[in-house]
């Protein structure tokens, strides 16, 4: 029985540092995919803030003033006004 036991220990021991480094190579591979989705991530929060920079500039006022111009819309319209008070009135 102490025979086989002299063999099995060893042999346990060495299954165990076997499963312990395939844990650690996985871990690392882990890590870097972590780091690289880290990365990625920051990367689309820096593209968002851009994007929803470009729609506040384009929803303003000032752009619809300027494409307006661009494309020849700068007459201002003319005002009318009732001079006769029946004409408000529809008498």
């Amino acid at each position: 029985m102490k025979k086989y036991f002299n063999y099995f220990v060893p042999c346990i021991l060495l299954i165990l540092i076997i499963v312990n480094a395939l844990i650690i190579v996985s871990g690392l591979k882990l890590s870097g995919e972590i780091y690289r989705f880290e990365i990625q991530t920051k990367n689309i929060k820096k593209q968002n803030s851009e994007l929803e920079k470009k729609i506040y500039d384009t929803s303003s006022l000032r752009y619809a003033a300027s494409q307006a111009a661009q494309l020849g819309y700068t007459k201002n319209a003319h005002a009318y006004s009732l001079t006769v008070l029946k004409q408000a009135f529809n008498r």
